[in-house]
């Protein structure tokens, strides 16, 4: 909840009361929070699009024309995609986003998400390992939305990890019913951090972040028919958990007719 909190003394006699009034704002703060967190993304990105128009405006060679544009195409594609994931978020706060669930590989989900990564800045001059010891296993979920909440986990990791360092991506059996995805990396998350990691509009970063962990719960945990955790220590760094559903026994009934 968020609250507007107001406390006045009142005088009765001899003795000081106090009437604490407390008002719910929870839908201004987060419209307000919402905002201020697209506009932030979406300026960076179309920036970042004027920047490299302006550059490709001044270049004479042809072939370094062309790589720029192939940039230019990649920064589009991600603020479309940044635009639609901040659509959904909203939302699925609202209750009303609509899922279309199938049967997918979850080797096949975390490559795609591996792809995506390769043209976000946060992994310059950082290094992305897919976990040897993954299994293939066929989940049931929304691949959409769920790439876009492993792509977050990623984009977390690596806003995390040092210049020259690495994190780790892998899936192996979860729970009875479950695939576990994970992604790691060597930083450990101070104790006050864990306590507020999924909480709403906290970042350790700057004011205009926030949704990062909030989503991943609210996608995973309301539409996904997932869980999420997360593990920080000495030993393991930092690792955050989704386990999805596997494919479920009526669609494998449907399949083998």
């Amino acid at each position: 909840f968020d609250f507007r909190v107001t406390i006045a003394p009142f005088y009765l006699g001899l003795k000081t009361f106090y009437i604490a009034s407390l008002l719910d704002i929870s839908n201004e703060k987060r419209k307000q929070s919402l905002e201020r967190i697209f506009y932030h993304d979406v300026i960076n990105q179309a920036g970042c699009i004027k920047g490299l128009l302006e550059i490709i405006e001044m270049e004479e060679d042809p072939e370094e024309s062309r790589n720029l544009l192939e940039s230019v195409k990649e920064v589009s594609e991600r603020l479309i995609q940044e635009i639609q994931y901040q659509r959904d978020v909203s939302t699925a706060e609202n209750g009303k986003l609509i899922i279309k669930q199938n049967n997918y590989n979850s080797l096949d989900l975390i490559h795609q998400v591996n792809d995506h990564l390769k043209g976000i800045q946060s992994s310059r001059n950082k290094t992305v390992y897919i976990d040897n010891h993954s299994v293939n296993l066929e989940v049931l979920t929304d691949n959409v939305l769920f790439e876009r909440v492993l792509l977050n986990m990623c984009i977390n990791a690596l806003e995390a990890t040092s210049l020259q360092g690495k994190i780790n991506i892998g899936c192996c059996r979860g729970p009875e019913g479950y695939c576990r995805f994970w992604v790691q990396n060597d930083s450990v998350m101070p104790r006050e951090v864990q306590m507020q990691v999924f909480q709403r509009f906290f970042s350790t970063k700057d004011p205009n972040r926030g949704l990062g962990t909030y989503s991943i719960k609210l996608l995973t945990e309301n539409y996904l028919n997932g869980k999420t955790s997360f593990v920080s220590n000495k030993d393991e760094g930092t690792r955050f958990f989704i386990d999805l559903p596997l494919k479920t026994i009526v669609s494998q009934a449907i399949e083998s007719n």
